[in-house]
């Protein structure tokens, strides 16, 4: 690994990843993005690695792209060649976790908000604390999320209610709705996913693989590859709108409370 926000760890067949930025709340940059990126790799080329669970450093998944340093965010208004290119890594790093041959198993506690929210989305399995707040306030700045699982995963009408209001909700309320697969108290968090990953790693690696690269087979006959590719092309469009708000650097403290 050539970074450290992003942790790299072997437990047996089980891979730990972790975003590691817990006073930037684990916010996402390009750095961190690229450290995904070879974290995932290291995954695939190791035959003795079944799974993989990803986490956050510290109380916090992840608060979201980091809206003064990650290139999505520093070139409002910046041409639609850079914003596409913007689009098309962000979605490099989102096909490899969504076409990880081994599944890949989400840890969630604390905020959880816009880009970490797709991370955990693009998961194979994701558990959640009860008290963590999930959701993609993006629409507070002018964005379009470029992630089409909301649709996917929750339906149309309730993709709207949460993309269209911002709202962030708690574990079990993005349990109820599928956002996530369970929510546990927080001091059965660790203990769950690791139980879940256990059972996971027990079984032979040839039909993990087979069997996600199944479903997923099966959701892009069904349209998700092409939808993942107008969603793209629909945020990276909404740079230019007049209402972007372009005093970023107030954002998280104003989610968040973090400075």
């Amino acid at each position: 690994m050539n970074t450290n926000q992003v942790l790299f760890e072997r437990t047996g067949p089980i891979a730990r990843i972790t975003l590691n930025r817990p006073e930037k709340l684990n916010a996402l940059t390009d750095e961190m993005q690229r450290g995904l990126l070879e974290a995932l790799s290291e995954v695939e080329r190791d035959p003795s690695l079944k799974v993989s669970v990803l986490s956050g450093s510290g109380d916090h998944f992840s608060s979201g792209y980091d809206l003064v340093e990650q290139s999505a965010y520093t070139q409002i208004k910046a041409s639609i060649q850079h914003n596409l290119g913007v689009v098309r890594d962000m979605r490099a790093t989102h096909q490899a976790i969504w076409n990880s041959r081994k599944p890949i198993i989400g840890k969630i506690r604390g905020y959880c908000l816009a880009g970490g929210c797709d991370l955990q989305m693009l998961c194979d399995v994701s558990v959640a604390s009860n008290e963590a707040k999930l959701g993609n306030p993006g629409v507070s700045i002018g964005g379009v999320s470029a992630m089409p699982l909301y649709a996917w995963t929750l339906g149309t009408r309730k993709a709207k209610e949460l993309l269209l209001t911002g709202k962030l909700i708690d574990g079990e309320e993005a349990a109820r709705i599928g956002l996530v697969n369970e929510a546990v108290p927080d001091d059965l968090l660790d203990t769950t996913v690791e139980t879940l990953a256990q059972q996971m790693a027990t079984l032979p690696v040839d039909s993990l693989t087979l069997c996600k690269e199944s479903l997923n087979l099966a959701a892009d006959a069904m349209g998700l590859a092409a939808i993942f590719r107008s969603a793209g092309m629909v945020s990276a469009l909404s740079r230019f709108g007049e209402e972007v708000n372009v005093d970023l650097s107030k954002q998280r403290e104003r989610i968040t409370g973090a400075s």
